[in-house]
C-alpha cells in the first residue's frame, strides 16, 4: 500500500534530507510545503525573497508501507522520527498515514500562497504625527517627538510632555 507519511527532523537539515533521499532512496517521493518570505540581512541594502519551509522540520514522505524503503526513511544518515498522528495502543506499533486528498490541498494552497500569510505592522506614533494626549480633566493635541519605552514624548502649547502610551490616541 502506497501512502503518505509525515516525518520530523532537525529543521536546519530539512534540504541535505530531502537531496539524500531522493538520491539513494529513488523510488520514494518527498515533499514539503513552501513560500518566499522579503527579508533584509545584515549588511545588504536591498531585500532578498528567500523560500522558507512552512513547516520547519517536518516532511511528507509518499511510500510504499509494504516495502523496505520505510526503515531506509528512518535510518539515513541524518535521523528522521515518523509521527504518530492518531491515538493508537502502545503496543500496536503502527507508522500514521496521510490522505492523498490532505496533502492535495495543501499543494493547491502552495500554489495559490494561502498557507503563510505576512503582515507587516508599522508603527503608527512616527515623530511628526499629530495625536491627542487625554488627562483626567482635559484633553490637549500635539505632535509627537519620539517614542521611548512605552511613553511619548510630544510638543504641546504648554511646553514638551512625557505620557504613557496608553493615554494617546492619533489625531
Amino acid at each position: 500500500m502506497i501512502a503518505w507519511t509525515l516525518l520530523r527532523l532537525n529543521p536546519q537539515s530539512q534540504q541535505r534530507y530531502v537531496e539524500h533521499i531522493a538520491e539513494y532512496v529513488p523510488e520514494v517521493v518527498t515533499y514539503y510545503p513552501t513560500y518566499t518570505r522579503v527579508v533584509r540581512p545584515s549588511g545588504l541594502r536591498h531585500p532578498i525573497q528567500r523560500i522558507l519551509p512552512v513547516f520547519a522540520g517536518y516532511v511528507f514522505a509518499r511510500v510504499d508501507m509494504d516495502s523496505s524503503c520505510v526503515h531506509r526513511l528512518v535510518s539515513a544518515p541524518i535521523r528522521a522520527y515518523y509521527i504518530k498522528l492518531k491515538a493508537l495502543p502502545e503496543d500496536e506499533r503502527t507508522i500514521s498515514t496521510i490522505p492523498d486528498k490532505v496533502i492535495d490541498m495543501i499543494k493547491h494552497m502552495e500554489v495559490r500562497n494561502m498557507l503563510v500569510t505576512e503582515s507587516v505592522r508599522e508603527n503608527p506614533y512616527l515623530p511628526g504625527r499629530k495625536i491627542m494626549i487625554h488627562h483626567t480633566s482635559f484633553d490637549l493635541c500635539a505632535v509627537i517627538v519620539m517614542l521611548r519605552r512605552g511613553e511619548v514624548i510630544a510638543d504641546t502649547s504648554l511646553g514638551r510632555v512625557r505620557v504613557p502610551v496608553h493615554t494617546v490616541t492619533l489625531a
